[in-house]
């Protein structure tokens, strides 16, 4: 009996305190991250022995992705910081649910290249504003558990998305295939649209302002002040180094500063994406 309360207490000690809104936020991104799971899994195999589209511009297809990323990445950072993260994230879902839905119906080349694109560029405006959302729905001390549980959580989501899409997918008929894309872009939906609901509640719940709000004591924003410090580019060196999952667990120090901290990420996954 002893050691079975020691394992409640175990388990029980891996799930972090948060508030109900953070638990949303990370809720629904998995979901994104499901999403994601099932199209990458099945992009280049769609491609390829549905739509008899070569391996090398399969892979050139799959690779535009990151190619959208680096590009529309800081012009997403830029419209978050100064507009609204929860906006951007919305702008994002859209645009990754359209080129999820076009995927299925897909034919030619150059189609799959310029869908290629809209997904990339959707993914990225969702993705970075994301991470500015969850550092502001918990406390500091909190940001730790928030962001290890996050990336917990897109490991499970793309896991369980590839699982899901080798159920669903059939290359002999290209409507099984239309059909996990569009429960991809319905998942992109939904998490867009809970973002827009539940965001303003994380943020009041942590007593943090709203992200993206004006700050009128800060100073200089952006890269520059990033790479001036060369202790941070060291921080990002490491994160590059070491794997992506560490981007998201190491950017929580409560000595860096918001904003810095976010500049810091942005520059890492474009580092990771070259």
């Amino acid at each position: 009996m002893p050691t079975t309360n020691r394992a409640r207490r175990w388990l029980a000690g891996l799930i972090p305190e948060l508030p109900g809104p953070a638990w949303t936020l990370v809720s629904v991104h998995g979901l994104a991250n499901l999403a994601g799971g099932i199209l990458w899994a099945f992009l280049v195999v769609y491609l390829h022995f549905v739509r008899d589209i070569s391996l090398g511009v399969s892979g050139v297809a799959l690779a535009t992705v990151p190619l959208a990323a680096m590009i529309v990445g800081p012009v997403a950072g830029t419209l978050a910081d100064r507009i609204s993260p929860r906006l951007v994230i919305a702008g994002g879902g859209a645009l990754a649910a359209s080129g999820a839905a076009a995927l299925g119906g897909v034919t030619a080349a150059w189609q799959a290249i310029v869908v290629a694109l809209v997904l990339g560029a959707g993914f990225t405006c969702m993705e970075s504003p994301t991470y500015t959302l969850l550092a502001v729905a918990v406390p500091k001390e909190r940001r730790s558990a928030i962001f290890a549980l996050d990336y917990a959580m897109l490991a499970a989501g793309w896991g369980s998305g590839g699982f899901i899409g080798g159920l669903l997918v059939d290359i002999h008929h290209a409507d099984t295939f239309q059909a996990a894309f569009l429960l991809a872009a319905a998942l992109y939906l939904v998490f867009a649209a809970v973002v827009l609901r539940v965001a303003p509640r994380a943020a009041a719940a942590s007593g943090a302002p709203p992200a993206g709000a004006p700050d009128p004591h800060a100073g200089f924003r952006g890269y520059r002040i990033v790479l001036a410090d060369r202790s941070k580019i060291g921080v990002v060196a490491d994160v590059v180094i070491c794997g992506l999952d560490q981007v998201d667990v190491v950017m929580v120090d409560d000595g860096v500063d918001d904003g810095v901290r976010e500049d810091m990420r942005r520059l890492g996954l474009r580092c990771i994406v070259v």
